[in-house]
């Protein structure tokens, strides 16, 4: 009777599947960093007050939830865009912010409410903000920024796309 030993055998098995799980492991996550980098590719320069901005035009609902979240910084004349298909009562938070922010609530393009200098929160955010009242947009600039820009509630935001 012989014996064969399967010992090689299962050793070349199993690194060929660590290899194998290796390399899956590697395409997601350079996939998964592909996708994140251009997650939003709508950025178009508006003047509001007279001021230029890069504003990223965010309108889907998966935009919409990640928002400004893990950014570490926003040029001060950046700011993102929110725009809803219809007037509602809407709710902000900071969640996994690391920037401090205004939240510029707008309902047919007047200022309904500004919530300024705005703390970045973790994961569980603790602060919620709100519109108060049915809006169509939210802006999100850099705290500090809306004094800069001479906002106030009750002025008409002219967003006028640079042409």
């Amino acid at each position: 009777m012989v014996y064969k030993k399967k010992w090689p055998l299962a050793i070349l098995l199993s690194f060929l599947m660590i290899f194998l799980i290796s390399i899956f492991v590697v395409v997601r996550q350079n996939t998964f960093d592909r996708l994140k980098n251009t997650r939003i590719q709508n950025i178009e320069t508006f003047t509001i007050n007279n001021q230029a901005l890069k504003l990223e035009i965010v309108s889907s609902s998966t935009d919409r939830y990640q928002g400004l979240s893990g950014r570490k910084s926003l040029c001060s004349n950046c700011g993102m865009l929110f725009v809803f298909s219809d007037l509602a009562p809407r709710s902000f938070v900071m969640r996994n912010m690391l920037i401090p922010l205004d939240i510029i609530f707008i309902a047919n393009d007047y200022i309904i409410k500004i919530d300024k200098n705005l703390v970045p929160e973790g994961a569980s955010p603790k602060n919620i903000y709100e519109s108060l009242v049915p809006i169509d947009k939210v802006l999100e600039i850099n705290a500090g920024q809306s004094d800069v820009f001479g906002l106030k509630i009750g002025d008409k935001l002219e967003i006028k796309k640079d042409e």
